[in-house]
């Protein structure tokens, strides 16, 4: 067996463990090379707990890029459309509504 044989074994098994212990990543087609790529160095909550723009996640895919993760630029691309679907900022709360309400309104007087 080789080193990078036993790698992969190594790193299926840890997926699988994770998988029934965390998060799991979101149907989607770059999923298994999310999965692949980046729990070389992260974990599954480190990924779903992201919350970035599709720019936000472009320039976090280059800079893991240039830290070693190992993408042609065609995966690279699916993976921050990937990542940017399913890990955006959440939308913020509408605000509360000021005024007033039924309840507060005065009641007329017979």
């Amino acid at each position: 067996m080789t080193a990078t044989q036993f790698f992969v074994i190594v790193l299926g098994a840890g997926l699988g463990v994770a998988a029934a212990q965390g998060p799991t990543l979101p149907p989607g087609a770059a999923q298994q090379q999310v999965a692949f790529t980046c729990t070389g160095c992260h974990t599954l909550d480190r990924i779903c707990a992201a919350q970035k723009s599709a720019p936000e996640w472009k320039a976090t895919v280059d800079q893991m890029i240039r830290n070693g993760a190992v993408l042609t630029p065609a995966q690279a691309g699916q993976v921050v459309q990937y990542l940017a679907a399913h890990f955006r900022p959440k939308p913020p709360a509408p605000p509360a509504r000021r005024g007033h309400t039924r309840a507060s309104q005065p009641v007329a007087q017979p």
